[in-house]
């Protein structure tokens, strides 16, 4: 129902949309590529396409045990992608209405709400290839592992909602790519550098 739901406007308001849909924007906000009204259906199609293959991920994983110890926290996360998505698919349809929405501000803040959601989730998962935070040091150790996403979870939760309270604020589309952009790698840099100093803790400790 989630990933349909765009389906419902599309169909409803047809005839009312341009022959020219915007598909894609740029730094600005503004619509930088454009495709015919079929176009509004590829979001759907993606987001169907995501759906199976989250579907199949847990059986491709060479850990994919680890997933009966988790399986609710994945199932939340995957549900929080789909929302994402359709909201996404929905916020396009009603730009192509005629809704000038800032789409610089809107999109980031549904990003931010998407992290706090995966983040919420993240200290519930175990050691797997293809969720999670994935360094040579969490995969290595289970220790690691369980640390780094626990911290991170508490991090990535907080330092979302922040940013998208911020971003709400924020009036300049720059400043707010550039606080965008600086949250997103800060957290790839605190989980990466968390996962190696506590990987290198429990190694000197046994030493």
């Amino acid at each position: 129902m989630i990933i349909l739901l765009p389906l419902a406007p599309i169909l409803y308001f047809w005839n009312q949309f341009p022959d020219r849909v915007p598909t894609h924007f740029g730094v600005d906000g503004q619509p930088d590529q454009w495709g015919g009204k079929w176009a509004l259906f590829i979001g759907v199609i993606v987001n169907v396409g995501i759906y199976g293959l989250l579907l199949v991920v847990p059986s491709m994983d060479p850990r994919k045990e680890a997933y009966e110890k988790f399986g609710k926290a994945y199932d939340v996360i995957r549900i929080a992608v789909h929302l994402f998505l359709s909201f996404v698919s929905l916020f396009i349809v009603a730009y192509a209405l005629g809704y000038d929405w800032n789409v610089a501000k809107m999109i980031p803040v549904a990003i931010c709400l998407l992290f706090a959601a995966i983040g919420n989730q993240m200290g519930r998962m175990r050691q797997n290839y293809t969720t999670g935070i994935r360094t040579p040091w969490t995969l290595n150790n289970e220790e690691v592992w369980k640390k780094t996403h626990r911290m991170s979870s508490r991090v990535w939760v907080i330092a979302s909602l922040l940013i998208a309270v911020a971003i709400a604020f924020i009036n300049s589309n720059t400043a707010i790519f550039i606080t965008f952009m600086s949250y997103v790698f800060g957290l790839i840099i605190f989980s990466f550098a968390y996962s190696y100093l506590w990987y290198k803790r429990i190694t000197e400790q046994k030493h």
